[in-house]
């Protein structure tokens, strides 16, 4: 019995030994391929953005709207009926195009009436001037035909601009954007009849903070997109800057010419412009998310020889998701993007990927 107790306790040990060396074994075989472990034996799998020299560019980016480059709302300078209509909503007009013809018939009889009158007036002129050198008429009747005279060209003059008024004309070339009165109604003396705005060139309106706008000058390049127009970019220029600031915004509002001759841009459309303060060749660049901020002070972690570095930096320029450093890191540098948050300096680590940029 005692025989058969030995057997059974000698097969069990052999099958624990067994199965600790082949756990050993497996291990083993495991981890053949993996890092040298840290003292702690954590190691943590990184991804890394080997840098390069970039240029970055020190933009303000601005939202505004389009506008025309010239609006004018024309009124009527005449009253009475709109005798003839020459414009509708969205027509093209040019500069001097007839619009709008208002109590023009009336006028025209005032007028031919008015010059048949300044005609006898001269007529009868020239008769008192005749007798009175032949000493017949006296100089107190020559003084009357000419005061005669004069009234009725002033007559004439006058209605003669009457008659120009009530011809309404387009005074620039554009779209007729509202008309607002029609043929056959009466209108009074400053009714409004039909804006007309200047598209070919158009411009873009926005408010530089008082703090940049000292960086700016008329005539400055300036990128421009719109949300109408995905993908494409528009070339403008600064026309104008505004003397003194928005008391509401605190900003100065900031004309941007924009050549529109292709008619993409429509007023009232939403802009994004791009108003560039200073390129900086040759800087380092990292991506937002990369950079810590730990009391007050931003740090980027890198990856040297397997370990991982704390290194403390020093920002500038931010565009779009990266940001200048201007100290701490150098072209070359290996940056952890993935992985680095929980990371202490010293702490080993394993680099799964690795990009240039």
């Amino acid at each position: 019995m005692k025989r058969v107790i030995s057997v059974i306790i000698c097969l069990a040990l052999l099958g624990v030994c067994g199965g600790v060396i082949y756990a050993v074994a497996d291990h083993v075989s495991r981890n053949r391929h993996a890092v040298e472990p840290s003292q702690d034996g954590k190691v943590t799998n990184v991804q890394v953005r080997v840098l390069e020299a970039v240029t970055v560019e020190d933009v303000i980016p601005l939202t505004g709207r389009i506008e025309p480059w010239e609006r004018i709302a024309i009124s009527s300078e005449s009253v009475g009926n709109i005798e003839s209509q020459g414009v509708k909503e969205g027509d093209i007009v040019t500069p001097g195009q007839e619009l709008f013809r208002v109590d023009t018939t009336a006028i025209q009889t005032s007028y031919e009436q008015a010059v048949a009158r300044r005609n006898l007036a001269v007529q009868e002129l020239e008769r008192i001037q005749n007798l009175r050198r032949d000493g017949i008429e006296s100089p107190q009747a020559l003084d009357r035909a000419v005061a005669n005279r004069d009234v009725a060209q002033a007559d004439v003059d006058a209605i003669r601009i009457r008659l120009d008024k009530s011809i309404v004309r387009a005074p620039i070339g554009g779209v007729a954007d509202r008309v607002y009165r029609k043929k056959n109604e009466f209108v009074d003396v400053g009714a409004r009849l039909v804006d007309i705005i200047q598209v070919d060139r158009v411009k873009a309106i926005v408010g530089i903070p008082e703090r940049d706008v000292r960086g700016f000058a008329v005539g400055d390049t300036v990128a421009v997109n719109l949300d109408a127009h995905p993908g494409e970019t528009f070339e403008g220029r600064i026309y104008r800057i505004a003397a003194s600031a928005d008391m509401t915004t605190r900003t100065f509002n900031t004309e941007i010419e924009l050549d529109n001759a292709h008619g993409l841009l429509k007023p009232g459309m939403t802009v994004r412009a791009r108003l560039l303060r200073g390129i900086y060749p040759d800087s380092v660049a990292v991506p937002i998310f990369s950079v810590l901020s730990i009391q007050n002070q931003r740090l980027v972690v890198v990856e040297e020889n397997g370990v991982a570095r704390i290194r403390p930096i020093e920002v500038g320029v931010l565009e779009g998701d990266r940001v200048q450093v201007t100290q701490g890191l150098k072209p070359g540098d290996r940056l952890i993007v993935v992985g680095h948050r929980d990371l202490r300096d010293g702490d080993r680590v394993q680099v799964t990927s690795e990009t240039a940029g």
